[in-house]
C-alpha cells in the first residue's frame, strides 16, 4: 500500500506476564487509497487491488481504508470506526492477528511476540533427544505467548464494553506468509486471509 496515515495513540499499556508485553491502543485514522475490483473464474468472487497512488492503467476508484501498523516484539490494537469500509495491515510473516467484536464494535490486534525458549535442566542436557527438545521448547514458547496475549486481551475487553466474540489467527493457520484484510458490507465487517498456494493465492473468510 505504500505509506499510510499513522493512527494516533490513545494509550500505551504494559501487560506483565511470562513475556512482558507493551501494546498501543489506537484511535483509527483513515488513509486515502485507490481500489480496483476484478472478476475471477470463481463464481461470485472478485479480486481487490489496493494502491496508495493511482496506477497509470486500470479502472481504479478513489476510496479510504483503515491501516493497522505492526512492530517487532510488540502489539498494536485499534477499534475501527465508521469512516471507511476497507481494512488492511502489514504482511504476516510469523505475526498473529486477533479480531474482537460485539455491540457494534470491532477491535483488531496485530501482534509479534518473540519468546526465547527456556534452557535445558542438567538432566535434560544429558538425556534429552533433539526431537524431545524441540517439542519441549515449542510447548514452553506457546504457553508464554498465550499467557501474555491473555493478559492483553483482558485489558482490551475490560476497557471496551460489549465485546462478546473473537477469532485468533496465527502462523500455524496461514503458513509462512499471508495478507489479512477486511471489508465492511451491509454494516458488518468481514475479515479474510489471503495466502500463497500451489495454484496462486487462495482467500478464506475467517471472521464475519
Amino acid at each position: 500500500m505504500g505509506r499510510t496515515r499513522a493512527n494516533s495513540v490513545a494509550r500505551t499499556v504494559s501487560a506483565p506476564g511470562a513475556v512482558p508485553l507493551h501494546y498501543q491502543y489506537e484511535k483509527a485514522s483513515v488513509s486515502p487509497v485507490f481500489v480496483r475490483y476484478d472478476d475471477t473464474p470463481i463464481p461470485q468472487t472478485s479480486a481487490i487491488w489496493v494502491s496508495q497512488r493511482k496506477p497509470s492503467s486500470g479502472d481504479y476508484q478513489k476510496d479510504r481504508a483503515y491501516y493497522l501498523q505492526w512492530g517487532p516484539d510488540s502489539a498494536y490494537a485499534v477499534e475501527l470506526g465508521f469512516e471507511a469500509q476497507l481494512f488492511f495491515t502489514a504482511e504476516l510473516t510469523g505475526c498473529g492477528i486477533i479480531v474482537l467484536s460485539g455491540a457494534g464494535k470491532t477491535v483488531l490486534v496485530h501482534h509479534n511476540i518473540q519468546v526465547t525458549p527456556p534452557g535445558p535442566t542438567f538432566f535434560q542436557n544429558l538425556f534429552e533427544s533433539n526431537a524431545k527438545k524441540m517439542v519441549r521448547e515449542a510447548a514452553a514458547v506457546g504457553r508464554a505467548r498465550t499467557d501474555s496475549l491473555y493478559l492483553m486481551l483482558q485489558n482490551i475487553v475490560a476497557s471496551t464494553p460489549g465485546l462478546t466474540s473473537g477469532k485468533m489467527l496465527g502462523v500455524q493457520q496461514y503458513g509462512g506468509t499471508a495478507r489479512f484484510f477486511g471489508m465492511k458490507r451491509g454494516g458488518s465487517w468481514r475479515f479474510y486471509v489471503n495466502r500463497p498456494g500451489s495454484d496462486g493465492y487462495t482467500t478464506q473468510e475467517i471472521f464475519g
